[in-house]
């Protein structure tokens, strides 16, 4: 069954099946539980696709390595939990790199930062956070901390590495 876009509010060009994200009923979208997004709304969905389009230098830096999916997990960039977007996710491993620029120095910023990430963890997940500057200087370093946060969470879990590496 397919239904198409009818709500202003929804991104342009958005259709959907019911196996899809969300499906139009009754004037009004219906999200379809999905865990890997802790039943975020379309309009995060958007901004995670605008932010997705414009990364950080720091940010594509990292991609560059985490779309190499370390230890065999995927990780997901600009990914849409709940109400909020995180910079890197992993869902099997529930864990979230966050990437933070100058702006998180600001102490409104920094407050915001600590409240979204206790809602994050809320959810079980992880979140590391690097700076910027640590991301475009240090790379190899940040790099290691995430592979130890990786093999940390595999101890913890007993875990297997799905490509067993």
């Amino acid at each position: 069954m397919l239904f198409t876009r009818c709500n202003p509010l929804t991104p342009a060009g958005w259709r959907g099946d019911l196996d899809k994200k969300y499906f139009y009923n009754s004037k009004r979208f219906i999200m379809i539980e999905k865990k890997i997004f802790y039943k975020a709304n379309p309009l995060i969905f958007a901004r995670a696709k605008g932010l997705r389009k414009n990364m950080t230098a720091a940010e594509i830096l990292l991609w560059g390595y985490l779309k190499t999916d370390p230890f065999g997990y995927k990780f997901r960039r600009q990914h849409p939990l709940g109400i909020y977007i995180a910079d890197f996710f992993s869902y099997k491993l529930k864990l979230v790199i966050e990437v933070d620029g100058e702006v998180h120095n600001n102490e409104n910023v920094k407050l915001n930062d600590e409240e979204r990430q206790q809602g994050i963890e809320s959810d079980g997940i992880e979140v590391i956070r690097f700076k910027n500057e640590e991301v475009m200087k240090t790379l190899e370093v940040v790099m290691e901390k995430i592979n130890l946060a990786i093999e940390n969470k595999l101890l913890n879990t007993n875990e297997i590495p799905p490509l067993g590496g």
